[in-house]
């Protein structure tokens, strides 16, 4: 009895119900499996191209702000090269408390330059132009003091722009420049700026421009790159400066207020993207519990960043859709299949309980017995299949006996065959064996072959990213060169108007020599009347003489006249000197004007050899950037067929090894055979022994 119970107790466990519920679960489980996969592709591919969409927008707007600071720049630089410059800021022995009319004029130009330039670009907010030589101007209301300079070096912004080594560079803020603005007139306030660029010069005077970058215009830039809702865009500079906008929605619009933006800046995300040399930089951070996608890109040269920060909720909204769809269709697939199992085991049971027992008969050797079934499904063709198989081992048996000695007969023959077919084995086996050596030592090659085409792919693309740069730098020199001749050409013109100046003060001073010359004979003229005045005033005294009383009148006059003569001779002896000594320093004057003039022509060729020079180097930069060009086309055809010949390489690899895969199976099946044919021959051996036995069973069977 509790063998019974045990065998219907491991017939349950092991039954068809039990089997069709686990055959039902396995697809399930791999419908279980498939959502699972495609709920993490999908999650990893839309945050893969998030961050490459995002990484896109923020590189493109970075180029738009490095752009517009290079114009920024550019400005500045124009402002330090302006003629007037040298007459005001430039020139150290200005004297600010007396200034000429040219040095009035210069100040003003300069101003009326710094007016007009906000004007023209929407990043300028505010300019300020002030040196240790003169006072400050700027587009602001505040006054600018002759120790505006010093005291703005005191500042900690102030030192680290004189200390810099470098000539162009960015801060923050600068509290100084605001505190002498401070006004009540909300019109002039110049505090809504986000950051500042400055340029500064120092040869014969220092000179500091510093032009502040519109506020608005980077919160408008940020804005265009909204990442949508809980996100944020920043602009971020160093010293911990920064300009964040929030994203909304498409049906939304921007209502966050400053205060309650987050702090970008103190991120470690940020302090690695300040010090990696990649333009770029991508992670996965986590703020106030929630998991954001980071990306940033460095502004041009100026240390700025621009980061985006994108919630990674808001990216997987497609892939909540899939996980709900999986559950959906697993949970229905459950159910379904639990009915489906109970219908089918019943059915099944049944069909298999109305075969079973005729078959218990005829295991126990009666084939006298019929199967009938009023099914119609598949156990109806079963039964009929049964059924003609017990009719057909009834004609079988009947046969067996007389198969029984055709057998001993064959198995003879079958013996022979197997020691010759044995001995072929051997050899197709030790041939394979031969095959798939040479198979796997070709694979092997092939790969070795492959990973030396990586690094091979590696190091072109290394060229390739040296190449560009050296075409960028190229471009660049060719575009100084230009600016150098340009500015080659205006010194030649002023240096030829200096010499047409020069030589027209020769020509004058030339002409004062012979105007001296003439004032000279007027005085001999001027001596020679004094010397006749003089005769004429002694020949009136001796007939004042003769004349007694009656020409002391004429005496009188006579002396006076002779009184004018001889002031006369001493004034003319005087004018002699003083045309003397001018037309000594005429003279000198003359050899420096000649000398001034060698100088200038000496410098006229000197400037024209230059800008022959410069021509040739610009012709020179011209065929390097054709060159370049070349290079790097070729750079491109070269990456082109290393694609080709890695693919080529890796299909071979792929052949090699499914060669020697193959190869080491049909080895294996070789071997398989060879032991086959020896088992068949002792096979053979026993067949003959059993045919006999065979007879002598068939007997017991009631047929």
């Amino acid at each position: 009895m509790k063998k019974k119970k045990a065998k219907q107790k491991h017939k349950g466990f092991h039954g068809i119900g039990t089997k069709m519920v686990l055959a039902f679960m396995v697809p399930i489980a791999m419908i279980i499996l498939l959502g699972t996969v495609c709920f993490i592709t999908a999650k990893q591919a839309i945050i893969k191209q998030a961050k490459d969409s995002i990484t896109d927008t923020i590189n493109a707007k970075a180029s738009y702000l490095s752009l517009g600071f290079e114009n920024i720049n550019g400005r500045s630089t124009e402002l330090l090269s302006m003629t007037e410059m040298q007459l005001y800021y430039q020139n150290p022995k200005l004297n600010p408390d007396n200034l000429t009319e040219d040095q009035s004029k210069a100040k003003q130009a300069i101003q009326k330059r710094m007016q007009n330039m906000p004007k023209i670009s929407d990043f300028i907010y505010h300019i300020y132009i002030f040196g240790n030589i003169g006072r400050g101007v700027t587009t602001t209301q505040a006054q600018m003091n002759l120790d505006t300079f010093d005291r703005f070096n005191e500042t900690e912004e102030g030192k680290q722009i004189l200390n810099s080594p470098d000539t162009f560079g960015v801060i923050g803020t600068h509290p100084y420049l605001e505190e002498i603005n401070i006004t009540d007139n909300k019109q002039y306030d110049c505090s809504d700026y986000a950051l500042s660029l400055w340029r500064k010069y120092n040869f014969n005077t220092n000179v500091y421009v510093i032009i502040d970058i519109k506020q608005s215009t980077i919160d408008s830039a940020l804005r265009d790159i909204n990442f949508g809702k809980n996100s944020y865009t920043a602009f971020l500079v160093p010293g911990g400066k920064e300009s964040v906008v929030a994203g909304f929605g498409d049906n939304e619009e921007d209502t966050v207020k400053k205060e309650e933006l987050p702090g970008i800046s103190s991120l470690t995300s940020v302090q690695d993207a300040y010090t990696s040399e990649a333009q770029n930089s991508t992670a996965t951070i986590t703020m106030n519990g929630d998991r954001y996608i980071f990306v940033s890109a460095k502004v041009g040269s100026t240390g700025t960043l621009l980061c985006g920060i994108v919630p990674e909720s808001s990216l997987l909204t497609e892939t909540n859709y899939i996980k709900y769809v999986t559950l959906i269709l697993v949970s229905s697939s459950i159910i379904i299949a639990g009915i489906i199992c109970v219908l089918f085991s019943r059915s099944l049971r049944k069909g298999v309980k109305d075969i079973i027992k005729p078959l218990t008969f005829a295991a126990k050797g009666d084939f006298s017995v019929s199967f009938t079934s009023k099914r119609k499904d598949e156990f109806r063709i079963i039964s009929d299949s049964i059924t003609d198989m017990i009719t057909g081992v009834r004609d079988l048996l009947r046969n067996m006996e007389e198969v029984s000695d055709k057998v001993a007969i064959s198995t003879e023959e079958v013996h022979n065959n197997t020691i010759h077919i044995l001995s072929a084995s051997e050899g197709i086996a030790t041939a394979i064996t031969e095959i798939e050596h040479g198979v796997a030592n070709q694979a092997n090659d092939s790969e070795q072959c492959a990973v030396q085409m990586s690094d091979l792919a590696e190091q072109i693309k290394t060229v390739y990213h040296y190449t560009d740069n050296f075409n960028k730098i190229t471009l660049s020199t060719k575009q100084q060169v230009t600016d150098g001749i340009y500015l080659m050409d205006d010194l030649n013109s002023k240096s030829k108007a200096t010499a047409d100046i020069t030589s027209t003060i020769s020509s004058d001073i030339k002409e004062l020599e012979k105007l001296s010359g003439t004032i000279g004979s007027i005085i001999g003229v001027i001596n020679e009347i004094a010397a006749q005045t003089n005769l004429l005033s002694l020949n009136a005294s001796i007939e004042a003489a003769r004349a007694g009383e009656a020409g002391l009148g004429f005496a009188v006059v006579a002396t006076e006249i002779r009184k004018l003569a001889d002031e006369s001779v001493h004034a003319s002896e005087r004018i002699s000197e003083i045309i003397h000594k001018i037309q000594e320093k005429t003279n000198r004057t003359i050899q420096n004007v000649m000398k001034a003039d060698n100088i200038v022509a000496n410098q006229t060729d000197s400037l024209s050899h230059t800008i022959a020079s410069f021509e040739v180097i610009n012709n020179s930069v011209d065929q390097l950037v054709n060159n370049m060009q070349m290079v790097l086309n070729g750079m491109k055809d070269i990456e082109a067929a290393k694609e080709t010949t890695v693919e080529a390489i890796e299909s071979i690899s792929a052949i090699s090894e499914e060669t020697a895969s193959v190869s080491a199976e049909v080895e294996e099946n070789a071997n398989r055979q060879k032991d086959l044919i020896q088992s068949l021959g002792e096979t053979v051996n026993t067949l003959s022994k059993n045919a006999t036995n065979m007879q002598e069973k068939i007997s017991h069977f009631k047929l």
